[in-house]
């Protein structure tokens, strides 16, 4: 009886958890359908076996080839998270195929006498099917998001998306050793091992909608997080520099893809903003001569599109002029910091990110109302 108190507690916190995926799913710009079929064959399974200590099992078989489908449901799930710009396509459903054809096999009679492979062949299929998505699963997490440097791994969002695909497929590993021991034994021993394994499954799974609750982050994605980052942060808006205008765009004064743009951008402004200053400041991109918009893009983990737009209705200035500024801004750092004591004035401007001294003289003045040796002068009076 407690082990099937256990899956129906298992089952309820699965439903709380997709009811929490639901209410959220309009904002949500990490909400992913795969996620919530992974979800839904869980809860409905554990729900399902709680049912037997009831005498309820004739209402809903579960059955076992169709649960396959949460297996290249993970894989998908860890490749669409990853993607976050990218809409959902029909592309991903050949990675069903394999499942639909397992369940025909069994369950059309005409297929099942003609092509049945036998349990030995059903054990080492499911091994197969596991063990090849297992490798996919973590070839694409490890290159893309674990070992992938090019990431503002740094930032908060991320470092929980990594370390939650990390505890993810940790735990599905497990689960799926548990399920491949489960059928070995059946074909083994001609019995099943009654309600063991899945009471370990259900032990694994508490854990996944623990860790989503805990931190429920993870599902909300970027726009509910900044509005929780907003509301708990001591001074947020001073991190930011004064180039940003924060508030929304009225949505009557923009062109149509650009309405899009600004519904799904405006609860996560501020965290871009927030990016690149971070960006600018602390990493010192710029000092890269040839730093463009794309790769500010490619290392936010964003769509270059979101930056265009960000440029080109929440700040002061173009994106030319705010890497000069926030150059200028390098440059001032940097005589502060005596670097012009044993280094040249074309030093300084090669050193924060200029082609030549030019450039670096005429925005220097744009932006400071002095020449850069006024401004050395200057400070020195000041000193």
């Amino acid at each position: 009886m407690l082990v099937h108190i256990i899956f129906l507690i298992t089952g309820l916190v699965g439903l709380v958890v997709i009811s929490i995926m639901i209410s959220s799913y309009k904002s949500n710009q990490l909400f992913n359908i795969y996620l919530m079929l992974i979800f839904l064959m869980v809860t409905s399974r554990f729900l399902i076996y709680a049912t037997y200590g009831l005498n309820w099992q004739g209402l809903v078989k579960p059955s076992s080839g169709l649960f396959l489908a949460i297996i290249p449901s993970f894989y998908l799930y860890y490749k669409n998270i990853l993607i976050l710009n990218a809409p959902l396509s029909f592309k991903g459903l050949y990675h069903y195929i394999a499942v639909i054809i397992f369940y025909a096999v069994h369950k059309v009679p005409f297929l099942y006498a003609s092509v049945y492979w036998g349990l030995k062949g059903d054990l080492f299929l499911i091994i197969l099917f596991i063990s090849l998505y297992a490798y996919n699963g973590f070839k694409l997490l490890n290159t893309k998001l674990w070992s992938n440097t090019t990431l503002q791994i740094a930032e908060s969002h991320y470092k929980l998306v990594k370390n939650w695909t990390i505890y993810l497929f940790s735990f599905t590993i497990i689960g799926s050793i548990f399920v491949i021991v489960y059928i070995f034994n059946e074909y083994i021993s001609g019995h099943i091992l009654g309600a063991g394994i899945p009471y370990l499954l259900s032990i694994c799974w508490l854990f996944i909608f623990a860790k989503l609750l805990l931190s429920p982050q993870i599902l909300f994605g970027l726009p509910i997080l900044n509005k929780k980052l907003l509301k708990f942060t001591t001074a947020p808006r001073s991190r930011i520099n004064s180039n940003w205008l924060i508030s929304s765009t009225s949505i009557s004064e923009l062109v149509s893809r650009d309405q899009k743009l600004e519904i799904l951008l405006k609860d996560q402004i501020f965290s871009y903003a927030s990016s690149l200053d971070l960006l600018c400041t602390t990493d010192l991109v710029f000092r890269n001569n040839k730093f463009k918009l794309s790769d500010v893009a490619s290392l936010m983990k964003v769509p270059e599109s979101h930056l265009v737009y960000l440029f080109k209705y929440h700040s002061k200035c173009s994106f030319s002029e705010y890497r000069n500024k926030c150059r200028i801004e390098d440059a001032i750092s940097l005589i502060h910091q005596n670097y012009l004591k044993i280094n040249t004035y074309e030093a300084l401007a090669l050193k924060v990110g200029f082609s030549s001294y030019n450039p670096f003289y005429t925005s220097f003045k744009k932006h400071k109302n002095f020449t850069p040796k006024e401004f050395v002068l200057n400070y020195k009076k000041t000193d």
